[in-house]
């Protein structure tokens, strides 16, 4: 090879490229050429090198795992007649992301990272398990517009320390986070992620462990959880029956009225068990989080206790009622900010006298107790977001219709194609909680929330 094969050479880095290559690369264009010329002397006295020659299929008919790798290889190097290339990617690998890994990748991965450097292993960023996960800067199909109205964004910024120019950066903070444990296998749609952050506050930290439980827990109880179809006619009939309802509209604080009707409930076993019911409750109270406005605002709870009785509790299950209280603590991404109970009886007295020493203090503030009489009830909720059935005779201002309205109308919503398809995002059998692959010494990293000083 000549000394002077690169004689017509014209750098072609563009001022930026020429910066970076200057200050991280030690690049001086004035010894370019000579350090070049260095090298390819050593290159020319070292007779055992080659160039490839490309020539991959399974069956072998085409070309072999050696040719296979030759193309490759040419491939990268193709990559490096731009000089502004050299200095960003292929040669300084910054991140590597995987994509539709499979158990047996995540062996291989498993052995191999082990011997990597460091260096590298802390650049081996993101692994995928389905298309939705990966994050809005490699996906097109994440085309998030903020619903927000200006009372919520007001309140968001407010109270939950969300900045809109800084929204997406902490999206992108806990993607990433998410995306490198691989034992958590989570979407991480944009309104997914943001639920999260709006429960905690915009808090990474607190986020993080929020985000663990939910899919932690998720694993633990899968019966409840674990790839439920919102289509399935047994799902429908649970939420056509009427025991929970998510009442149409917000209240003056934009807040949404859940009634929870636990005396209505099947004790039977005909159409559903109790699995079922957890299962269609579930997908009733996520429906409500996909309107970001709810994220902010949070929801209240009405709990009618009429008719409720050691049958039902039977039916449910004492194990079931702790478990319900253990995942609402600790990895519910919602803001409930009260809980009405009302026409309570002897048996629901005795479990919350159970119960409720166990509450965390700031849950045990917002429980608010009725008697036999709405009267009180009415003096902490809109009657206008009551349904008739819930109003005296007398009564004659503004309602949300009868409770046979509502439930066609919860109906109605909970089978819109949106709807249906957050459902099963959240239901992808997929997700999960693998504790096997975590490591021991592996809690959330503390993460500060950016303040702006002036």
């Amino acid at each position: 090879m000549s000394d002077d094969a690169d004689a017509d050479y014209v750098c072609s880095l563009d001022s930026a490229s020429e910066k970076k290559a200057k200050e991280e690369l030690n690049e001086d264009p004035k010894e370019r050429l000579g350090a070049v010329q260095t090298l390819r002397t050593w290159v020319n006295q070292q007779k055992w090198f080659r160039t490839p020659t490309a020539k991959m299929e399974i069956d072998g008919k085409n070309y072999d795992i050696h040719a296979f790798m030759r193309a490759a290889v040419m491939i990268f190097e193709a990559m490096f007649f731009d000089e502004n290339c050299q200095h960003a990617t292929p040669a300084r690998i910054k991140e590597m992301h995987y994509y539709n890994i499979g158990p047996l990748f995540e062996a291989f991965m498993t052995v191999f990272k082990s011997f990597m450097k460091e260096k590298l292993r802390k650049r081996c960023v993101s692994f995928f398990r389905y298309r939705q996960q990966i994050p809005d800067d490699m996906s097109a199909d994440d085309n998030y517009v903020c619903s927000l109205d200006s009372a919520s964004e007001k309140k968001a910024r407010e109270e939950l320390h969300e900045d809109p120019k800084e929204r997406l950066g902490a999206v992108q903070a806990l993607r990433t986070w998410v995306n490198e444990r691989t034992w958590i296998h989570s979407p991480t749609d944009t309104l997914f992620l943001l639920q999260i952050l709006r429960a905690r506050k915009f808090s990474q930290l607190a986020a993080r462990e929020l985000l663990e439980n939910y899919w932690k827990y998720r694993t633990m109880y899968k019966e409840w959880y674990r790839g439920t179809d919102p289509s399935d006619p047994k799902v429908q009939y649970v939420w056509k029956h009427g025991v929970h309802l998510m009442l149409p509209g917000r209240d003056k604080n934009g807040r949404k009225v859940v009634l929870a009707r636990i005396g209505n409930m099947e004790i039977t076993g005909e159409n559903y068990d109790s699995c079922l019911f957890m299962r269609a409750a579930a997908m009733l109270f996520e429906a409500t989080s996909f309107d970001e406005n709810c994220q902010v605002n949070g929801m209240i709870i009405i709990n009618d206790l009429t008719g409720f009785s050691m049958k039902h509790q039977t039916f449910f299950g004492m194990d079931n009622s702790k478990k319900s209280m253990e995942i609402f603590e600790k990895a519910t991404p919602a803001r409930v900010k009260e809980m009405h109970y009302y026409n309570i009886g002897p048996v629901f007295e005795a479990l919350m006298g159970v119960f409720k020493p166990f509450m965390k203090e700031k849950m045990r503030k917002r429980l608010r107790f009725h008697g036999q009489s709405l009267v009180s009830l009415y003096k902490e909720v809109d009657m206008a977001m009551l349904p008739k059935e819930y109003l005296p005779d007398d009564y004659d201002g503004p309602n949300n219709g009868t409770i046979e309205e509502i439930i066609q109308k919860q109906t109605e919503y909970m089978n819109r194609p949106e709807i249906q398809a957050w459902l099963k995002l959240i239901h992808n059998p997929e997700n999960g909680y693998d504790a096997s692959l975590k490591p021991k010494d592996d809690e959330p990293a503390a993460s500060f929330r950016k303040l702006n000083v002036s």
